[in-house]
């Protein structure tokens, strides 16, 4: 009897080690890397951002005809077919340990209609799909236009433009940090020994 109660506990120790190292890897192998390329997708956004604002604060005349409009409508182009992935990520938003993670992260990358509208102050946003997919650049570029084509002084559409790109950066930041806290909750979810 003692031999089958020495037996049944380590069986018992081998399972919940099992189940802390099947965790352990999880993160290490999936949960991690997907942080890691999240991280350089927030980079290539900022730089991007960093880009627009340059090209608004080096300008003499923001117009239609400015250059920045063709730069972010290729952005928006060429990003087009990797967001449409974004949506698939929605069923699995409900998922009870990676759930969270993962709406935080579409959430990012897709922004919202409320958001846009504060962000730009115009009335209406289209509503084709690839605009819904690539909201801020989309709304950026709109709001852009509005500005450019706008009776302002020059320096007055300059300012409305960093005042945009400005509040378009501190909703990113907000997000990534969104993103990293779901992240460390997830970390601490899967490797933390209880």
């Amino acid at each position: 009897m003692i031999d089958l109660v020495f037996s049944l506990i380590d069986r018992l120790i081998q399972l919940v080690e099992h189940h802390q190292k099947v965790q352990k890897d999880m993160f290490e192998d999936f949960v991690e890397p997907i942080f890691s390329e999240f991280e350089k997708v927030n980079n290539q956004y900022l730089e991007s951002f960093r880009k627009y604002r340059e090209m608004v604060r080096s300008s003499e005349k923001l117009d239609n005809s400015h250059p920045i409009f063709s730069v972010v409508e290729d952005e928006i182009l060429m990003t087009s077919a990797q967001r449409v992935k974004l949506e698939e990520l929605s069923r699995f938003s409900d998922d009870p340990l990676y759930g969270a993670f993962i709406s935080s992260i579409q959430y990012y990358m897709t922004g919202n209609i409320e958001s846009a509208e504060f962000f730009i102050g115009f009335d209406k946003i289209p509503d084709d799909q690839e605009v819904q997919s690539n909201i801020f650049r989309s709304s950026f570029l709109q709001g852009l236009g509005e500005i450019a084509a706008s009776a302002s002084s020059e320096s007055d559409k300059k300012q409305l433009a960093l005042e945009s790109l400005r509040y378009l950066i501190s909703s990113l930041n907000k997000r990534y940090l969104k993103v990293s806290r779901e992240y460390a909750e997830l970390k601490k979810r899967l490797i933390t020994p209880k």
